[in-house]
C-alpha cells in the first residue's frame, strides 16, 4: 500500500546557533512514528541577518532526503513564508509549524494520522489550559481577546488560532494561498477562508517543557492591530 505524501514547511528567521541539529532531531523523531506516510521538510528562510550558514544548510540536506531550501533577502513576515513554503508542496498533506518545532512530535504525529485518515480537511492546534500556566502576561491577554473575538465575530469553529501547528490536505491548500496578512494574524484569515469551503477542526496539541516565548513589543501590536481590522472589514462585504 502506498504510503502519503506529507511536508511539513517552517519558516525561519534569525534562528537560534543549534537550529540545523535541532530541525534533524525533531524530523528522525517523526520518522520513527510516521507509519502511513512520509515526510519531507520545506525550510522558508525569511530574510534572516544572522543565524544561517551554509554549512548548516548542507546538514541539513545531508540528514534528510525530502528536503527543500527557499531564501530570499528581505524580511517579509511568518505568514508569507509559509504562503512560499505551501505553494512548492506537492504533497498529499501539509503541515506546518516554527523552526524550533515547538510541539512535541506526537503532537504532530496525531495531528497528520487523523488528517490521513481524512477526519478533515484543516486540523488546527489547540493548547491546553496548561499553556496559560507559564506564558508571558501580555501573550496571555492577546490569546484570550482574539479567542473572543474569534468566536464573537468571526464565528471560527476554532477559537485558538494563534497555535503554531497546523495541518491540511491538498484541497485545502488553495484557502491558505488566498490568504494576503504577512505577519502573525494570516492563521485566522486562513482558518476564516477555509471554514467557507471545507471541514475545519480543532487538535489537542502540546507544547515542549523547554519552550522560550518571544517578545511581543507595541509596534507588532500596533500592526497586527491594523492588520485585523483591514481583515475584519474584509469579512463584511
Amino acid at each position: 500500500m502506498k504510503k502519503s505524501s506529507v511536508d511539513i514547511v517552517l519558516p525561519c528567521y534569525n534562528p537560534d546557533k543549534d537550529w540545523a541539529s535541532n530541525v534533524v532531531e525533531s524530523y528522525k523523531n517523526i520518522l520513527v512514528d510516521a507509519k502511513s506516510w512520509t515526510p519531507g521538510l520545506i525550510i522558508v528562510n525569511d530574510g534572516s541577518t544572522k543565524g544561517i550558514s551554509n554549512k548548516d544548510i548542507e546538514f541539513v540536506r545531508a540528514n534528510i532526503e525530502r528536503f527543500e531550501w527557499i531564501n530570499y533577502k528581505k524580511n517579509r513576515g511568518k505568514g508569507f513564508a509559509l504562503r512560499k513554503g505551501v505553494k512548492e508542496s506537492k504533497a498529499d498533506f501539509i503541515v506546518y509549524t516554527d523552526i524550533d518545532f515547538p510541539y512535541t512530535h506526537l503532537s504532530l504525529i496525531n495531528l497528520v494520522n487523523s488528517l490521513v485518515q481524512g477526519e478533515a480537511e484543516v486540523l488546527a492546534g489547540e493548547r491546553s489550559d496548561n499553556y496559560y500556566v507559564h506564558t508571558p502576561f501580555v501573550r496571555k491577554i492577546i490569546s484570550r481577546v482574539l479567542k473572543k473575538i474569534v468566536r464573537g465575530l468571526l464565528k471560527i469553529d476554532v477559537a485558538d488560532t494563534q497555535a503554531g501547528l497546523k495541518g491540511m490536505n491538498k484541497l485545502a491548500k488553495d484557502a491558505f494561498l488566498a490568504t494576503t496578512i504577512d505577519r502573525y494574524l494570516f492563521d485566522i484569515e486562513f482558518l476564516w477562508l477555509a471554514g467557507k469551503k471545507y471541514v475545519i477542526s480543532p487538535f489537542p496539541v502540546t507544547l515542549k517543557d523547554n519552550i522560550v516565548f518571544s517578545k511581543m513589543n507595541l509596534k507588532i501590536l500596533l500592526t497586527e492591530g491594523v492588520n485585523f481590522v483591514k481583515f475584519y472589514i474584509k469579512t463584511l462585504k
